[in-house]
């Protein structure tokens, strides 16, 4: 049997970071889908149906809070693995995102490309994310 490949949604509006994260996640075994703005997010996660989401913050249209807090009040998406990927490093904003239902928050200036590779793995795989997984539909 086939194990399908982890669906990672990218939400991010500065297109060479998401193409970056794209290829080298391609690379790493994941199916990739990236969403430009934070109004289409949601429409996005419905449609593409992600193992987990990587959210920027400071989005056009709207903010990625808003779109957190839209995730995690859908039923369809509330399951959903959150990792707010941000510029934004202050504490006030982890806390925010934290509240609002992030499962993990990253800054963009902070990690590496194979950190982040194995920041995914580890969220894919906890107990919780194999749980949300069984719920999917």
């Amino acid at each position: 049997m086939i194990k399908p490949k982890p669906r990672v949604l990218i939400v991010d509006d500065d297109e060479v970071l998401a193409d970056l994260y794209r290829m080298r996640l391609e690379m790493e075994g994941f199916e990739i889908s990236v969403i430009a703005d934070g109004e289409h997010a949601v429409d996005g996660i419905l449609e593409f149906k992600p193992d987990l989401v990587l959210l920027d913050l400071m989005l056009p249209k709207m903010s990625g809070f808003d779109v957190l807090k839209l995730i995690r009040h859908t039923p369809a998406t509330s399951k959903v693995r959150v990792l707010v990927f941000s510029a934004l490093g202050d504490l006030d904003d982890r806390k925010r995102a934290a509240t609002l239902g992030a499962d993990d928050y990253e800054v963009k200036s902070e990690i590496s490309l194979a950190d982040m590779v194995a920041k995914l793995h580890e969220l894919l795989t906890s107990p919780q994310a194999k749980a949300n997984n069984t719920q999917k539909g």
